[in-house]
């Protein structure tokens, strides 16, 4: 893929023996330790691959197993904030080869698209400012019962009460980032 010119995002994806468990928002550095050390590792291997590889630090992190896995509560998204970090931390530390201005995709907690959760979303800092090429990750399974059930069969753009919940999601993206420069990808 990269040899034909395609962007690639290389991710964690549903680490549910370290990442994704119910105690993250209590052990999230022990995690950050462990995301830590497998990002440094991909980050050198990957070091002279150019901007056609993304990184993505973690896909949809959260506590899983618990009545918050996919509704985020603080301490969660705290520990997704602190982990975004670490990501972060990690690339551009000692970059080597294109790491020091790749870009990056960080979800916000369980990488939803509420605006609750997307809000809560902080950019991780670096040498005292905003890092820079960040990308939010978000994911968008909206509207769920056209998405993920089989209660609504059809979807019809010109029918609001198809379209109300996916257009307050695109407003909130626009609002809080793509206005600020900071582009989304919603990868799923």
């Amino acid at each position: 893929c990269y040899e034909e010119g395609l962007y690639i995002i290389i991710n964690v994806h549903h680490e549910d023996k370290w990442l994704n468990v119910k105690t993250l928002d209590t052990d999230y550095e022990k995690i950050g330790v462990q995301l830590a050390a497998i990002w440094r590792q991909v980050a050198d291997y990957f070091a002279d691959y150019d901007q056609h590889l993304i990184f993505e630090g973690m896909n949809e992190p959260r506590m899983k197993g618990t009545a918050s896995e996919w509704n985020a509560n603080a301490a969660g998204i705290a520990a997704v904030n602190y982990l975004n970090q670490v990501f972060v931390n990690t690339i551009r530390t000692d970059a080597k080869g294109h790491n020091g201005e790749r870009a990056l995709m960080i979800p916000g907690y369980a990488a939803g698209c509420s605006s609750a959760v997307m809000n809560a979303i902080k950019i991780p800092q670096w040498n005292g400012a905003d890092a820079e090429n960040i990308i939010v990750s978000v994911h968008s399974y909206t509207p769920y019962d056209f998405c993920l059930s089989d209660t609504q069969v059809n979807f019809n753009r010109l029918y609001q009460t198809h379209t109300t919940e996916i257009n307050m999601v695109f407003y909130s993206i626009k609002g809080l980032f793509l206005n600020k420069g900071i582009p989304v990808v919603i990868g799923e």
